[in-house]
């Protein structure tokens, strides 16, 4: 008989071997919440198509659960700086029926800087190697239901929260019809056949500690060559000095002429070209 989803909320479950399919996560707690800013009527302009050489950027934060400091700072950033990003939401955080919380989402998304995305619904470990695949598919729907009715908008991409994933995960993603892009996705699946963008490089050396030499080198030799690359990073965690070495980020990557992206702008992007 399969476990309701109350019963698996509470678990964090062990560490499973995945298949040869899985891609690896690791993600933070998360953080305390602070007050909420007040929603300013500046708009991010639609985006236009690239010039051809100049690489997509899909920045990949994770784990929203409430208004964190951090949060609030990364998002004043880029919306000052014209910079596009994804925040993934835990989406259990939905569920507590703060007003303010989902006013903020709400008003962040209609700005167009940026777009919030399914990070998954349990705030757990290791939830897609301990869950059936009944499970996992209906955890990621009620995150879709949740979305709908306290935002008003679906969740167009997905990335894992904290976990291997398995072929069960590829196969509950791709049933998911709202579900359309998959940030550090499987790079080959014999499952899943919507959009995936596979891991190359993160804004990271270790969860929530930002370094610029230590994004330079890699970036420099592996992520440079990409023609759309996901940078996660957990912005709620960043100390200052984080925070200034992801600035420095976003300006040399602006220096080599790169295009931000949300995860739809560049699913629309990618369909245009079928």
């Amino acid at each position: 008989m399969l476990r309701s989803l109350t019963m698996v909320a509470a678990m964090a479950g062990g560490i499973f071997m995945a298949t040869a399919c899985s891609t690896a996560r690791a993600d933070g707690p998360a953080k305390s919440a602070t007050s909420a800013v007040s929603a300013t009527s500046v708009k991010a302009a639609p985006v236009t198509p690239p010039q051809p050489g100049r690489q997509i950027i899909i920045l990949k934060l994770d784990d929203v659960v409430n208004i964190g400091a951090g949060w609030v700072r990364v998002i004043d950033y880029c919306e000052k700086n014209n910079v596009k990003a994804g925040l993934g939401i835990i989406c259990d955080s939905l569920e507590k029926n703060d007003q303010a919380y989902l006013n903020w989402i709400k008003d962040h998304q209609k700005k167009g800087f940026i777009e919030f995305w399914c990070h998954g619904y349990f705030n757990v470990a290791n939830f897609y190697t301990t869950h059936t695949l009944e499970e996992q598919t209906a955890a990621l729907k009620k995150c879709e239901t949740l979305a709908k009715e306290k935002l008003g908008f679906p969740l167009v991409a997905f990335g894992e929260h904290n976990s291997f994933t398995t072929s069960e995960t590829q196969i509950a993603v791709q049933a998911v019809p709202e579900l359309k892009v998959w940030l550090y996705g499987p790079k080959d699946s014999q499952y899943y056949k919507k959009l995936s963008i596979p891991r190359v490089n993160g804004l990271e050396y270790k969860v929530g500690a930002v370094d610029f030499d230590k994004f330079k080198d890699p970036y420099d030799k592996y992520g440079a060559r990409e023609k759309v690359l996901v940078l996660q990073g957990h912005a709620n965690y960043w100390d200052d000095t984080s925070f200034a070495a992801f600035t420095k980020i976003i300006d040399y990557l602006k220096s080599k002429n790169v295009v931000f992206m949300t995860p739809t702008e560049y699913l629309n992007f990618a369909n245009k070209g079928k």
